[in-house]
């Protein structure tokens, strides 16, 4: 199992899965886009996510230094479902 550093929640709080290399850019208003290999909560690396619209948005846990200032992100949505996924979040003030 890979070091996990952005974890990402469904909207029911459920593990959707994590990143473990990634790469960030960070925009105005602590919004960021995160961009890496996206892996599920057993270890596996999905090809596409599938997601479902009317379970967005998603919510996350930074838990290794990856270049966000934030512990808590929030307004996840996913950009890209194909690996590398990319999504955008926002950072929330703890």
């Amino acid at each position: 199992m890979s070091e996990r550093k952005i974890i990402i929640y469904k909207h029911n709080g459920g593990l959707l899965g994590y990143f473990d290399q990634t790469e960030v850019k960070k925009f105005g208003q602590n919004e960021y886009d995160i961009q890496g290999t996206f892996f599920f909560p057993d270890g596996s690396v999905p090809a596409k996510i599938e997601f479902n619209p009317q379970s967005l948005p998603y919510s996350g846990i930074v838990e290794k230094d990856c270049g966000i200032d934030h512990r808590n992100l929030s307004n996840i949505y996913i950009q890209r479902g194909r690996q590398p996924v990319s999504l955008t979040a926002v950072g929330m003030k703890t």
